[in-house]
């Protein structure tokens, strides 16, 4: 297992109630729309981007008559009929995830004698215990996306560059739509009841989640077993979803078909574990080029199996 063992948890939940969005690693790490990456267990590594000066992009636009320049946001903010990207807000709810996690409220009350009355607690406590290993809270405030829009005009332009230029027909993933939050605020315990104890002056009814997404001020008593704790963060394009480039239908066909013509009589006796596992190493065989790697290549959104390699977890 990787050493983003304890991560599992909480990245398979993002992924999954955000539909596909990946935090960068490591946390908290800014990552950029147009960015390409490859992945390898408890490794994800910018191999550079659309946006390079090597990397130049253009389309025909049918209505101008003429080669448009393709360009993605670097520095924001950007005027959007340049940058081509949409931008939009989701639901606040989508990033408030939790597992295994819970809060109890204590209220230090005081009891003055000769009145027999009860004041106001003086000191508001929250006890968040996280029971399990991999348990963990995630809370994001001020989310916004940024999304490519005219990706489809240039999608097979980028593959010829990539396939022919960076990855010699190796998997590589682009990141299409950028997450930017604000804030965030991330635990994850090491061992069993990892406790986080806070304590503010006023009464709050809520979670963890809640307070942290609050402008409330609180002080951290005590935090015991955690794995990673980081509370109340400033954030940045930590999030993001990616297409993979992946073998097309057509370049899966021919290499099955140089599988079952091979005159190799190992390649012969490993034919079907061949075909059920992998087929990249197969394809520099086949001569490809810029002019018809789009041919053999086709764009797949990043799933959960790419997340269970990063993860180190298949």
């Amino acid at each position: 297992m990787s050493e983003l063992g304890d991560f599992q948890n909480c990245y398979r939940s993002i992924f999954e109630k955000t539909n596909g969005f990946v935090l960068n690693w490591p946390v908290g790490s800014n990552i950029r729309l147009g960015d390409f990456f490859s992945l390898k267990p408890g490794k994800l590594s910018i191999v550079g981007s659309i946006n390079d000066s090597n990397v130049e992009m253009t389309y025909f636009d049918p209505y101008e008559n003429r080669e448009i320049d393709f360009s993605v946001p670097s520095i924001e903010p950007e005027k959007e009929e340049k940058a081509k990207v949409v931008h939009s807000e989701p639901p606040s709810h989508l990033w408030m995830i939790k597992q295994g996690c819970n809060s109890d409220y204590i209220g230090n009350k005081m009891l003055i004698p000769h009145k027999r009355k009860v004041v106001p607690p003086e000191v508001n406590q929250y006890i968040t215990r996280l029971q399990k290993p991999s348990s963990f809270f995630f809370s994001a405030k001020g989310v916004r996306y940024s999304r490519l829009i005219d990706f489809y005009k240039v999608h097979k332009r980028i593959i010829r560059r990539l396939a022919t230029q960076f990855f010699n027909y190796s998997e590589v993933y682009l990141v299409t739509e950028i997450a930017h939050l604000d804030k965030y605020s991330i635990g994850i315990n090491r061992e069993d009841n990892a406790e986080l104890v806070t304590s503010l002056e006023e009464y709050f009814n809520g979670d963890i989640l809640e307070l942290v997404n609050t402008e409330i001020p609180f002080v951290v008593e005590k935090a015991d077993r955690f794995r990673y704790l980081k509370l109340r963060e400033n954030g940045g394009k930590i999030a993001f979803r990616a297409l993979k480039m992946t073998l097309s239908m057509k370049a899966k066909e021919l290499t099955v078909k140089k599988i079952y013509n091979s005159q190799d009589p190992e390649v012969k006796e490993k034919a079907v574990e061949m075909i059920n596992d992998d087929l990249h190493n197969l394809i520099p065989a086949i001569e490809i080029n810029s002019s018809n790697a789009s041919d053999f290549f086709e764009w797949q959104p990043m799933s959960m199996e790419d997340v269970n390699i990063f993860l180190g977890s298949t």
